[in-house]
């Protein structure tokens, strides 16, 4: 997969980028799923859904194994993995990361959850940068969360992406634009 531009958010400045909080797009040149024709999904601007409790998914190119804990340690899929998660309260995540409170409206906490075969779900190393959907909308980018995969007690941090889908949908526009120039 290569990148063939990054879009910077006006905003986006190193502080929060050491806090790992996204505010970039990259376009890349192709990227191969297995199927023909895939739809974009439509992007959340309302900053109140998900709703705790709800499951959520993930996707992502992360590591599949337990303990997965540093990109050395990790077993990486060959194509995009997905998992259920669940809304956590906001206030665990700060509770549990060192985030600052003015954060609050533009992240999700999420807990993995256990499914009825005996597994647990979590994001893992790798999945950050990847989409968080919830009934058929795109509402939040993996951030960051726990060290240990699978860990369902340490919640991970997703990036709301209704506090910047006016400028999502904005530079989509642009680049539409450009692409259908040439």
């Amino acid at each position: 997969m290569d990148v063939t531009a990054v879009y910077v958010h006006p905003k986006f400045n190193k502080t929060l980028a050491n806090k790992r909080i996204t505010g970039c797009l990259s376009e890349v040149s192709t990227l191969h799923f297995g199927v023909d024709n895939i739809t974009p999904l439509p992007i959340n601007t309302d900053r109140y859904f998900p709703f705790l409790g709800q499951r959520t998914e993930a996707l992502g190119w992360g590591a599949t194994n337990i303990g997965g804990d540093s990109y050395d340690n990790g077993t990486y899929p060959d194509v995009p993995q997905i998992t259920t998660l669940r809304m956590n309260n906001n206030y665990d995540c700060e509770r549990y990361w060192p985030l600052k409170k003015n954060t609050r409206d533009n992240v999700g906490c999420v807990l993995g959850v256990s499914m009825p075969v005996g597994y647990r779900t979590a994001v893992c190393v790798g999945d950050s940068g990847g989409p968080v959907v919830a009934y058929g909308k795109m509402w939040g980018i993996t951030s960051f969360g726990p060290t240990n995969c699978g860990d369902m007690n340490a919640p991970a941090v997703v990036t709301r992406v209704s506090s910047v889908a006016p400028w999502i949908c904005k530079t989509l526009e642009k680049v539409n634009a450009e692409a259908h120039k040439h």
